[in-house]
């Protein structure tokens, strides 16, 4: 298994050092930012939720080139139902396959 390169980064506002409560709370927060950019769940009003403002001020997903630095996000569905999305990461040639199941 090859090792990725990972950018040695700190999430503002992530509380990495807290207690057991308010850790979950950070990692709650992300992960509700993620699921809304992903159209997983609705958006957060401005200010509810601090990770998905950043992402917003960034660019958020109006600003994401599929295969930026070798990463792609697959959407899975399984006919019209939404299915747990994932990253992908490929330097190489990507062929498109679309299966779907009966």
């Amino acid at each position: 298994m090859a090792l990725l390169p990972v950018r040695s980064r700190v999430l503002t506002g992530y509380n990495f050092s807290g207690t057991t409560a308010q850790r979950k709370t950070s990692a709650g927060l992300l992960q509700n930012a993620i699921w809304a950019m992903e159209d997983e769940i609705n958006n957060p009003n401005a200010g509810d939720n601090a990770f998905f403002d950043l992402a917003m001020a960034h660019g958020g997903e109006a600003n994401y080139t599929a295969g930026d630095n070798g990463v792609y996000v697959l959407k899975n569905t399984q006919g019209t139902t939404k299915a747990h999305d994932m990253l992908f990461y490929c330097t190489g040639a990507i062929l498109a396959l679309v299966v779907e199941q009966a």
